[in-house]
């Protein structure tokens, strides 16, 4: 894809048909890794909300039906990662409120500082607060460090950044334990901030 020698149309039309029928787990996550990056980096923003509803519902229909702790795990970090749909965002939110469970699945402190920081890049209603609240419950002295370095000026970055007209990557730092995920950032669809911690570790921009 990143040669253009495939089409992220094809990758993701592939994975949807696909993940339903493998049966090896690791597999199905490398297919997982393929539909995150096709989805959410290689296409157009057009493109993505024209998808969301289904590769979101391919998403939890896996979820549900995954056998093991590690492939519900893999098929709910993609749906954190890619979700745009009101319905499933607001899930996530419940889910990280600690108001409905994921059967199977039981979340670490990592997971909801990722998911407190995915609705907050998509400015869902009251983001700020959920950060806020990240921060208070997170207990490692660390993560809880990470957290709180960049919130002060995570909201007026967002504002600068709706001007921007190129597209930002996800990238990984060299050198940094558990680099981060960085959302891709399109002109014109930024929704919250984007210069605060991503699930893994400081936030890098290009």
């Amino acid at each position: 894809m990143l040669n253009g020698e495939v089409r992220a149309a094809d990758v993701i039309e592939l994975a949807l048909r696909a993940l339903p029928r493998e049966t090896d787990e690791l597999v199905a996550q490398r297919i997982l890794g393929y539909l995150n990056q096709a989805y959410w980096r290689f296409s157009p923003a057009s493109r993505r909300a024209a998808l969301a509803a289904r590769v979101e519902t391919s998403l939890r229909t896996g979820l549900d039906a995954a056998q093991t702790t590690s492939l519900k795990g893999a098929y709910f970090s993609t749906l954190r990662d890619v979700a745009l749909t009101g319905q499933t965002l607001a899930w996530l939110e419940r889910v990280w409120r600690q108001e409905e469970k994921v059967p199977g699945l039981v979340l670490a402190e990592n997971d909801d500082i990722a998911l407190a920081q995915e609705l907050a890049v998509r400015a869902v209603p009251g983001w700020q607060a959920i950060l806020q609240q990240q921060i208070d419950r997170t207990k490692n002295p660390d993560r809880k460090a990470r957290l709180q370095f960049p919130t002060g000026s995570a909201a007026s970055s967002s504002r600068r950044r709706t001007t921007c007209s190129a597209p930002r990557r996800r990238r990984e730092w060299p050198g940094i334990s558990g680099a981060p995920r960085v959302l891709l950032v399109l002109p014109g669809t930024v929704r919250g901030p984007t210069d605060f911690l991503g699930p893994r570790g400081l936030l890098g921009i290009e």
